[in-house]
């Protein structure tokens, strides 16, 4: 649920963020393609994929490279050559996923990018995710959509207020999910902040 520490999870695995606390050992490159993440406002896209890609380690020839694959993986048009402060979220998550995949990253961070845009594009993401599963890489996938977690993933690590819940095979974590999700649903306003207050006990 919102406030889990999904997100902070997913910014300790690429690297974004620094744990205050304890060590996070990460074996290969890790890349995090959430909406806007890593992405410069004042930059238009064309810019915005060198700066990405320095960020990542990539030369200015490897950039350079990727580059036609990107755009016309992210399907931005004219937009490219526009400033990232005009794009919509949904163009945010197209450029910034078209840029994490084509950098071919060990490991694959994607915190709620398929939750804007159309339905065509979140498709066509699935299937370059898929495709990196197939070849072994490693991918984290953070949504609320478990129709989408359980068609992709076959682990699942359920974060329940700052603390892991449960983890383990998809099917059984998302069974356990969605049985604590309706026994939530028929709470009163009164009751469920209850239940946070106790540290979301069931």
């Amino acid at each position: 649920m919102n406030g889990a520490g999904k997100s902070t999870l997913s910014n300790l695995i690429a690297g974004v963020t620094i744990p205050s606390t304890g060590s996070v050992l990460i074996n290969g490159n890790a890349a995090l393609i959430a909406i806007s993440s890593g992405l410069n406002n004042q930059l238009n896209g064309l810019e915005n994929i060198e700066l990405k890609g320095l960020m990542m380690g990539l030369s200015h020839q490897q950039i350079k490279a990727i580059t036609p694959a990107v755009i016309e993986f992210a399907e931005l048009g004219k937009f490219i050559r526009q400033p990232i402060k005009a794009y919509s979220s949904g163009m945010k998550a197209r450029l910034g996923f078209a840029i994490s995949v084509h950098i071919d990253p060990d490991i694959l961070v994607i915190d709620e990018a398929l939750s804007v845009g159309d339905q065509t594009f979140s498709d066509k993401c699935l299937a370059k995710i898929s495709e990196f599963k197939e070849r072994g890489k490693t991918i984290f996938f953070i949504s609320h959509s478990l129709s989408q977690v359980k068609s992709f993933c076959s682990k699942g690590l359920w974060l329940h207020d700052g603390e892991l819940k449960k983890y383990g095979d998809i099917e059984e974590v998302a069974a356990e999910y969605e049985r604590f999700l309706n026994h939530y649903q028929t709470l009163s306003p009164a009751e469920r902040a209850e239940l946070r207050a106790s540290h979301w006990g069931v």
